[in-house]
C-alpha cells in the first residue's frame, strides 16, 4: 500500500497522467492548503513525483517538516521514468 502524489501542474497532468488507483494529483501550489493535506494518508508511504524531481523533492521536504513520516521522492521524476522505460526493460509476455 502506498500513495503516488503527482505535484505537477494541471497542464502537465493532462498530457501524461498516472492511472494507478493509489495515485492522487495535487499541484504543488495547492498542496499545503488544509483541505488538500487532509486528503493525504498518514498511515501509508507517499511517493512524490513531478516532471524532473525538483518539485517532488520540495513537496516531500515540506510534508516531512509538518509531520508526515514516510514520504519519498521518485528521483528524476517523469523524465527518469521515461528514460528507464526502454525495450530492454519491457516485460516479457
Amino acid at each position: 500500500k502506498y500513495l503516488i502524489l503527482d505535484v505537477r501542474t494541471a497542464g502537465e497532468n493532462s498530457v501524461i497522467s498516472i492511472s494507478d488507483k493509489n495515485s492522487m494529483h495535487i499541484e504543488i501550489k495547492d498542496l499545503f492548503k488544509k483541505e488538500n493535506l487532509d486528503k493525504l494518508p498518514t498511515d501509508l508511504p507517499i511517493i512524490a513525483i513531478c516532471h524532473s524531481g525538483t518539485r517532488g523533492l520540495m513537496a516531500a521536504l515540506g510534508l516531512k517538516q509538518i509531520g508526515f513520516k514516510n514520504v519519498q521522492v521518485l528521483k528524476g521524476g517523469f523524465i527518469a521514468l521515461a528514460q528507464d522505460n526502454t525495450v530492454k526493460n519491457a516485460p516479457i509476455r
